[in-house]
């Protein structure tokens, strides 16, 4: 987690997320604020159980604690598979748009144990968000499958819906995929004027622990 430049993570998975984060989030903190980032986000998956105790230790270790969550968006186009979104409450109408989104989306019939939302659903918090999506996302996705056609359409409607609070996010991880998605994303970036955000997924805090 070590950073030379200013940056601060916004994809970012703690103890909270289970089986795909370690990330303890008194740790968390401590690391960001020694690695010099001024703020560092929470993005758990489906949930904002630690938002107290992220708030707190932040605030001990002297970082901006930014409050977010991944979601699973439902398809969009008819090749659509779904994917990943990450949205970035701007406020405290934010916070509370994203919460009650998430009791609505665990309390609703479903036909799997997966939360999957749809358009109307994120729609209803856009205005207090920021929505942050790529190579996992819908659009990237469709781009990897060779859809790039649809993955311009899933783009427009997200622009309609969120219009300058969106970003692509890239990510150099060296997975397959990764440059057919950055290539095609950053010609829909400049058609649609979607702002661009680098990010690396954070799920672990020291490199040992993946190597172990």
């Amino acid at each position: 987690m070590t950073s030379s430049v200013k940056f601060v993570h916004l994809n970012v998975h703690t103890e909270y997320s289970l089986s795909e984060g370690i990330a303890r989030i008194k740790d968390l903190a401590i690391e960001a604020h020694s690695a010099g980032m001024p703020a560092v986000a929470m993005t758990d998956i489906n949930n904002l159980y630690a938002a107290v105790k992220f708030y707190r230790s932040c605030l001990n270790a002297g970082v901006k604690p930014l409050f977010g969550v991944e979601l699973t968006l439902g398809a969009v186009t008819p090749s659509d598979p779904g994917g990943k979104i990450i949205l970035l409450c701007l406020n405290n109408r934010g916070f509370k748009g994203v919460s009650e989104l998430l009791t609505q989306l665990y309390t609703q019939p479903r036909e799997s144990r997966e939360l999957i939302a749809n358009l109307d659903q994120i729609e209803s918090v856009a205005d207090d968000v920021i929505a942050v999506t790529g190579f996992d996302g819908a659009i990237g996705s469709l781009i990897r499958s060779g859809h790039v056609l649809e993955s311009v359409q899933v783009a427009e409607k997200l622009v309609q819906i969120f219009k300058d609070r969106l970003f692509f996010e890239l990510t150099r991880t060296g997975r397959p995929g990764e440059t057919v998605f950055e290539d095609e994303a950053l010609v829909i970036s400049q058609t649609l004027n979607i702002p661009l955000v680098a990010t690396n997924a954070v799920r672990f805090l020291k490199q040992m622990i993946l190597s172990s």
